[in-house]
C-alpha cells in the first residue's frame, strides 16, 4: 500500500514537472513572438515614415520645379509681349491711346522745344551725371481726360542689370515745360511727354546696351537707346 502511494506521488511530480515545462515553453514562445511582431511593427513604421519623408521631399521638389517652370513661362510671356518702339512709328491701343517714340538724347541740361525769355529747364543734380531724355507723343483716345503723370512708367536698364527710374514732364501749349501731375491730356489730344532719367556719366559714355521700358497699363514697350 505504501509503495503504491509513493508511485502515485512520483507520477504526480512528473506530471507537474511536465506541466511546468509546457507552461514555460508557451511563455517563452509568446515572448519571442511578441518581440518578433514588435520588431516587425517597428520596421513597418520606420519604412512608412521613410516613405512619407520621401514622398514629402518629392512633393516639395515637384512644387519647386513647378514654381520655376511658372516663373520661366511668365518671363517668356512677358518678353514675348514687349513690343519694340521705332522712332516716329506710332502704335495704337484701340480706344485707349496712340503712342509714338519721338527720339532720345543725353544732356546735362534739358530745355523745352520753345525757348522764350523765361522758360523751365532741368539740369543734372549731381556732378558727373547727365539726363537721358526719352520723348514720347501720347494721343488720348479715351472719352475722358487723363493726367499726364498717369500716362506711363518708364524705366531704363543698362548692361542688362542696372536699373534706373525716370520722371515725366509735359510740354504746354506755349512750348514750355510744365508739371505732369497737374496737367491733363484731353480726349483726342496729343501730349508731348519727356521722361528724364538721371544717369552717371560712366553709363552715358560706355558702349554697353541701354534699353528703356515703357509700361502703360498691362503692356510694356521697349526702346533700344543704344
Amino acid at each position: 500500500m505504501e509503495e503504491n502511494k509513493n508511485k502515485s506521488k512520483e507520477i504526480v511530480k512528473k506530471i507537474s514537472g511536465i506541466a511546468i515545462i509546457i507552461i514555460l515553453t508557451i511563455i517563452v514562445t509568446l515572448v519571442v513572438e511578441h518581440k518578433f511582431f514588435l520588431k516587425e511593427d517597428t520596421n513597418k513604421n520606420a519604412k512608412e515614415s521613410e516613405q512619407a519623408t520621401t514622398n514629402k521631399t518629392s512633393n516639395v521638389e515637384k512644387e519647386i520645379e513647378n514654381n520655376n517652370s511658372k516663373q520661366e513661362n511668365s518671363s517668356k510671356i512677358e518678353t514675348e509681349q514687349n513690343e519694340v518702339l521705332t522712332q516716329d512709328v506710332p502704335v495704337i491701343e484701340s480706344e485707349k491711346y496712340e503712342l509714338t517714340f519721338k527720339g532720345s538724347e543725353f544732356s546735362k541740361k534739358v530745355e523745352p522745344p520753345v525757348l522764350t525769355t523765361l522758360y523751365t529747364y532741368y539740369e543734372a543734380k549731381q556732378e558727373g551725371h547727365s539726363y537721358l531724355v526719352i520723348k514720347l507723343d501720347y494721343k488720348n483716345l479715351q472719352a475722358t481726360d487723363i493726367t499726364a503723370d498717369d500716362v506711363a512708367t518708364v524705366k531704363v536698364k543698362y548692361n542688362e542689370k542696372y536699373e534706373y527710374s525716370s520722371f515725366p514732364v509735359i510740354v504746354d501749349k506755349d512750348g514750355d515745360f510744365t508739371y505732369a501731375n497737374i496737367t491733363n491730356i484731353n480726349p483726342l489730344t496729343v501730349g508731348q511727354m519727356y521722361y528724364l532719367c538721371d544717369l552717371p556719366d560712366e553709363v552715358v559714355n560706355a558702349v554697353e546696351p541701354i534699353i528703356a521700358y515703357v509700361q502703360i497699363g498691362s503692356k510694356t514697350y521697349e526702346i533700344n537707346i543704344r
